[in-house]
């Protein structure tokens, strides 16, 4: 998903309702009155009793660099994802950056 609208509140519900213990989102943008706040009140609000996690930088300013280093720094790369579903599913799965190069060179 690229914009909060037009939100398709009945598309996440069913979505959600699939899953069976847990939802993690990572979001470009703002933290605040974004996609993910966007989501944590359609669920709340409809009752979804299931975890959520954002686990990618609070909002801040960035520095130039690759969009390697970007995406590490604001928490956006494949292991900021491995981190938010450790903490959420409160395991630690022990997955490391050397675990992913195989599956990022394809």
């Amino acid at each position: 998903m690229n914009t909060i609208k037009p939100f398709d509140h009945a598309v996440l519900l069913d979505h959600s309702g699939s899953v069976k213990k847990n939802i993690i989102a990572l979001e470009n943008q703002v933290t605040e009155g974004g996609i993910g706040s966007l989501v944590v009140e359609t669920m709340a609000d409809s009752g979804v009793g299931k975890r959520f996690a954002r686990p990618w930088s609070k909002d801040t300013y960035t520095h130039g660099g690759s969009r390697e280093n970007l995406m590490h720094h604001c928490r956006l790369d494949a292991l900021a994802l491995v981190r938010g579903i450790d903490d959420l599913c409160s395991a630690e799965f022990g997955i490391t950056e050397e675990d992913l190069d195989p599956v990022r060179q394809g």
